[in-house]
């Protein structure tokens, strides 16, 4: 590998025009470290050629050198106090120049396209990411921070303070972002006036290292403005220490902003990145589990001189971190088969999408396709049209599963595969087959934080075959981060609206708990409804729904002294590393209470 000398770039502060442009040696434009201006911003994310515009920025710079290291001419910087670096005297600083009428400061940058190693990175104090890794890689040991009892970050403000004399100037650098991608047509809209706030990004002053962003999601040009900005912030040698990315939406919103960033070209396992969402659809079932509630009350959520958003932005940087599991769904269809998006028109012969919820067949997502074609204006309106669409049901009836589905496959990372048939009746061990089948990966569902497999009495598979994934034995406690995926069904009708309700929970048809590599096999020319991290889908002739673990991301929940957190607490309690189904043991009837699963065939029940 050759050798690559760093070259330096001089940032320039004028006084008289109030402007700081960057030159490299050579005496060419170069992009300066932070550039917050949102018309620069596409630009900037291909490769800086606006460089004459971006040049022109007023607080954003600092010397790489500096900070952690020792100064130039053995001088040490003095920490006047935390945060804060006092730069020696005049005499003695190389980034003060008494004779000077400029600013200038030194920053080892490396050419752009240049063969660095690993040792030149180090030596420069620079952060370099290696190539993007392939998104399928699942990272089962995802590192995070230390922060059962501190914030998410200590003290990150990094300042410069050149001299005390009557030109002096005080930077400070942002070294955490806040990228905020609303959803204006979410719930109650109150993404909209959000996205209609005239500003594009700000700095908060009492914390002046963070910087929040915010893009309409709906919008390509704004979304793909803000993707690119943020890939620019995470692929330059800048100290950025973490990038926080918001859903502001419904449940599906988070994934459409992770897809996002993945066709972007951004490796969303960044350890700087932690991903929150902010409440503003109708079910809100991950805001729930996550403990950021089920709504933002007002409709001016900003609030006065942004109170609001400052707050919700204060309470998630010092939040704590938790794992999320995110799954790709892929369904496929015969060859006379489409799918088609509930509230749309145009038909497909397959669909791949990221889940972080759950999916179901059956109820749900016949009742969600009605819904999202008469969807309104207003979270209590579309909270009555959804209960309509399910009072509806009784009117019309409902079809069970088994009617429609084959057999429930694994398929293990050497391409071994175990079918558990599931359509016809002797297969099972109650006297009904499920009217839905619930595919879970986070412990709440329904908008109200309801869980199901949790709370539900513990019992079997309702499966005559128990092996590997329907083998009581083998169970874990449920949780968002251990790699399976919670299956079972409601027995009927009345069994679906009794579980609405907290005195309706006690039973439940449990399947299993299955791996990534799980797929779910169709008849051919059946007609069903399905459901995916709220959204709907209308399904003709099916072939196979397949679910495979692509990766983890890192979420950023409240401390538990403040508010309550499923994910924060099973992150903190470990409860994926428990034994057994309840995290009491191993033993069936024994460190836990076995009953028989809900609508248990009954003693002279026929098979058939």
């Amino acid at each position: 590998m050759a050798s690559v000398a760093p070259a330096s770039t001089e940032l320039r502060f004028h006084k008289e025009s109030g402007q700081v442009h960057a030159i490299t040696t050579d005496g060419t434009p170069e992009i300066p470290h932070v550039v917050p201006n949102h018309q620069n911003h596409a630009a900037l994310a291909e490769g800086g050629a606006n460089t004459n515009a971006a040049a022109q920025v007023l607080n954003v710079f600092q010397p790489k050198t500096s900070m952690n290291s020792q100064s130039p001419g053995g001088a040490q910087p003095e920490r006047s106090q935390p945060g804060i670096t006092k730069l020696p005297p005049a005499a003695e600083n190389p980034y003060v120049l008494p004779e000077s009428p400029e600013r200038i400061a030194k920053i080892p940058e490396f050419p752009p396209g240049a063969d660095i190693s690993n040792a030149q990175r180090k030596a420069a104090g620079i952060y370099i990411p290696a190539p993007l890794p392939d998104q399928r890689a699942v990272n089962t040991q995802l590192p995070l921070p230390n922060t059962q009892h501190d914030e998410l970050t200590e003290n990150p403000t990094t300042t410069i303070e050149p001299s005390q004399d009557d030109d002096s100037v005080l930077v400070v650098v942002p070294t955490h972002y806040v990228f905020i991608f609303a959803n204006p047509k979410s719930g109650n809209q109150q993404g909209d006036p959000l996205v209609k706030l005239n500003i594009q990004h700000y700095r908060l002053r009492d914390r002046p290292h963070v910087q929040v962003q915010i893009y309409n999601f709906l919008s390509d040009k704004e979304r793909s403005a803000g993707l690119k900005y943020l890939r620019l912030l995470l692929r330059k040698p800048w100290d950025i220490k973490q990038v926080h990315v918001w859903s502001a939406g419904g449940d599906g919103t988070l994934m459409g902003v992770v897809e996002g960033m993945i066709s972007t070209g951004i490796d969303v396992n960044d350890d700087r990145i932690f991903f929150s969402v902010v409440p503003f659809g109708t079910g809100n079932d991950l805001s729930q589990v996550l403990g950021w509630g089920r709504f933002v009350s007002g409709k001016d959520v900003a609030g006065h001189h942004l109170d609001g958003l400052n707050s919700m932005v204060v309470d998630r940087l010092e939040g704590h971190p938790a794992r999320l599991d995110v799954w790709e769904v892929h369904i496929d269809t015969y060859e006379e088969g489409w799918i088609r998006e509930a509230g749309k028109d145009k038909k497909h012969s397959n669909l791949k999408r990221k889940m972080s919820n759950y999916a179901s067949i059956g109820i749900q997502g016949r009742v969600g396709a009605g819904f999202e074609e008469n969807r309104r204006g207003s979270r209590v309106l579309n909270a009555m049209e959804y209960t309509r669409q399910s009072l509806d049901m009784l009117v019309h009836g409902v079809t069970r599963v088994n009617r429609s589905i084959k057999s429930i496959v694994v398929e293990d990372e050497n391409g071994h595969t175990e079918e558990f048939p599931l359509n016809k009746r002797k297969e099972m061990r109650v006297r009904k087959a499920p009217v839905e089948l619930v595919i879970q990966n986070i412990p709440g569902m329904w908008g109200r934080q309801v869980d199901l497999w949790g709370t539900a009495k513990m019992s079997p598979t309702i499966l005559r075959k128990e092996s590997g994934p329907t083998d009581l034995k083998g169970w874990t406690p449920n949780t968002a981060n251990d790699g399976k995926l919670e299956i079972f069904g409601i027995s009927s009708l009345k069994s679906y609206l009794a579980k609405q309700l907290p005195w309706g929970r006690h039973s439940l048809q449990r399947v299993g708990q299955f791996p990534t590599g799980t797929s779910i096999h169709f008849k051919q020319g059946e007609h069903i409804h399905a459901m995916v991290d709220g959204e709907f889908y209308e399904i003709t002739s099916p072939k196979s729904m397949s679910f495979r673990r692509v990766m983890q991301i890192r979420l950023v929940g409240p401390q538990l002294d403040q508010k309550e957190s499923r994910l924060v607490r099973d992150e903190v309690e470990k409860r994926a590393e428990l034994p057994g189904p309840t995290g009491e043991g191993e033993r069936p009837g024994v460190d836990f209470e076995v009953v028989p699963p809900e609508e248990a065939a009954r003693p002279g029940d026929l098979d058939g």
